[in-house]
């Protein structure tokens, strides 16, 4: 039966977008639409989501009061197959704080601009949830109600608590996508939110002395996820459960992991607007046209037959990045040409730009983020690293195998799940390289291990091109949501297994 799905998000794609959040809610809610549900995404209308894209002339607009405020739904007309977007605009979440309206200083979601903090954005979220709540409770004009509530991270976990607060019907689902954004404010902040004072303790939202306003979603939904089933497990343990390990382990079945999926449209080497030349499983010459072409404009001055190794990410400590810069002169110098494309810590920046001063015929770093190169080294590295110390799903690795790149990664979270190494103790068919271990030699090795197999020429094509037919959709994870929405269905009715 369809169902009726409101997603409580603090990203979109084109709308407002910093990590991979953004690219799990909208290919959920299209493969959910796919399948014939009828959902909706509810967003921030923030700064310069207004700025970029503002009220089209075909957007609806519906207005309600809120602490004497006026809140406005945008309607954001969509396009076929696609969910409905609303955005939710208020002086709190819509207005730039500080002098002449700049925004610089900010990411435009989660800082708005110079001075805001974690306090003031645990303020605007807050806000966002008690509009969320209305919606639920179909108090806003919409004439539609929500069956379900599915919110994400920290930012809008506060809608499982208030509903429950309200012995609301709605089932109500919350994805862990980072628990190490925990949602930290002191409690002068938390008085600011107009709670109940009784949720200030630890079987609620106090942690340690402070508020983690995602105990909120982990308590009081329903059904909780996580982005992989190894990153579930993970959480478990206190090295990665950030401190709520116990809480973890005390959610049991109401916790399930599930590997996310990728846009296979936006990422396909057969129709990639961004690559010089296409290719595909059974055309895949086109690769090695990428990689000659790739090489010549970064000017790397070096045998087509030299392996390309690539990395892109963000440049901080969870990523790897010290393994990275660690391994990288002993790669240069076993004949390999390197490509590194991100920003991040400051001391990472210049260590890389030193090494690629250092090693100016065989390595390239680009400091910032471009879309189309990404798209392009996906297309012409023959191997990508992800050497990541922990990682929730990770969706790179997925892009690199739709590729023919054959990743190299460190065995943790949605990268244990999604890459296979036999020869590592992973079983199944083999779909890249895996390594443990926090040292730069763990990498280095196997890396050695994958050039062996480079060199290989016929066994490394069979590789690439069976990489590129493995099935990265949304529509397992899908399915699989569908079941647990199904489930919270069944508890919200019987009134199961949540803290009210």
């Amino acid at each position: 039966m369809p169902m009726k799905i409101l997603q409580i998000t603090s990203e979109l794609p084109q709308l407002a977008q910093v990590g991979g959040l953004a690219d799990m809610v909208d290919g959920l809610s299209r493969g959910l639409v796919r399948n014939g549900h009828d959902v909706a995404c509810l967003l921030p209308a923030y700064p310069a989501t207004l700025a970029a894209h503002g009220p089209a002339n075909d957007d609806l607009t519906t207005r309600f009061l809120l602490d004497g405020e006026s809140v406005t739904l945008i309607h954001k007309a969509p396009s076929p197959g696609d969910p409905v977007v609303l955005l939710a605009a208020h002086p709190l979440l819509s207005r730039v704080p500080g002098a002449d309206g700049q925004s610089a200083g900010g990411d435009g979601v989660y800082r708005l601009g110079p001075g805001d903090d974690d306090r003031a954005s645990a303020i605007r979220f807050a806000l966002f949830c008690r509009i969320a709540v209305l919606i639920a409770e179909n108090q806003c004009g919409l004439n539609w109600q929500p069956e379900i509530i599915h919110s994400h991270d920290w930012p809008t976990a506060l809608v499982n608590a208030l509903l429950a607060r309200r012995q609301s019907p709605v089932a109500r689902i919350f994805t862990i996508h980072n628990l190490g954004y925990r949602g930290l404010i002191d409690r002068p902040t938390f008085d600011q939110l107009q709670l109940s004072a009784d949720f200030w303790q630890p079987s609620e939202l106090e942690f340690h002395g402070q508020c983690a306003l995602i105990k909120a979603g982990l308590i009081h939904a329903h059904q909780v996820t996580a982005v992989s089933p190894t990153y579930t497990r993970e959480m478990a343990t206190p090295e990665h459960g950030q401190g709520l390990d116990g809480l973890i382990r005390y959610l049991g079945d109401k916790l399930t992991g599930v590997l996310n999926g990728i846009d296979i449209d936006r990422w396909n080497p057969a129709a990639d607007p961004h690559l010089p030349f296409d290719y595909s499983p059974t055309q895949p010459f086109g690769k090695t046209l990428c990689k000659t072409t790739l090489k010549a404009w970064l000017e790397l001055d070096s045998p087509d037959d030299r392996p390309l190794i690539g990395f892109i990410g963000r440049l901080v400590d969870q990523k790897g990045i010290d393994l990275l810069i660690g391994a990288a002169p002993t790669l240069l110098e076993r004949g390999c040409d390197l490509v590194v494309l991100g920003s991040g810590q400051p001391d990472y920046e210049h260590q890389l730009r030193q090494l690629a001063h250092q090693y100016a015929a065989d390595m390239v770093v680009h400091i910032g983020f471009d879309a189309a190169l990404a798209h392009q080294i996906l297309a012409a590295a023959d191997v990508l690293l992800v050497p990541s110390r922990f990682e929730p799903c990770g969706l790179v690795q997925m892009y690199a195998m739709r590729y023919g790149t054959v990743p190299v990664a460190r065995r943790t979270g949605g990268l244990a799940d999604s890459i296979s190494d036999p020869a590592d103790a992973s079983g199944g068919q083999q779909t890249g390289f895996l390594f443990e271990g926090n040292e730069p030699g763990a990498l280095i090795h196997a890396v050695d291990r994958a050039l062996t197999l480079y060199h290989q020429r016929e066994a490394w094509e069979d590789l690439r091109n069976e990489l590129m037919t493995v099935d990265w959709s949304w529509t397992r994870p899908v399915e699989a949501y569908e079941r647990i929405y199904r489930r919270a269905l069944h508890q919200a009715a019987t009134n199961g297994t949540t803290t009210s």
